[in-house]
């Protein structure tokens, strides 16, 4: 059974009361040097790999055919 104790306009203030400082840490976090640094290092490292199974498929198919 559901009680309303909690009005709904006070629920949701307090949801969003408590969502601010996650927002604020997030934003910090998303313009930080070492957040940008690590997704450039992890855009260079799918890159990579993406390169290595192209020439690895290339190469494959050079010397087996394609099967």
């Amino acid at each position: 059974m559901k009680t309303n104790l909690i009005p709904g306009w006070l629920r949701i203030t307090s949801q969003l009361m408590l969502a601010l400082p996650m927002i604020g840490f997030f934003t910090q976090a998303i313009g930080s040097q070492y957040f940008k640094q690590y997704l450039a290092d992890t855009f260079i490292s799918i890159i990579e790999s993406f390169g290595t199974a192209l020439i690895h498929a290339a190469v494959q198919a050079l010397l087996y055919g394609v099967a």
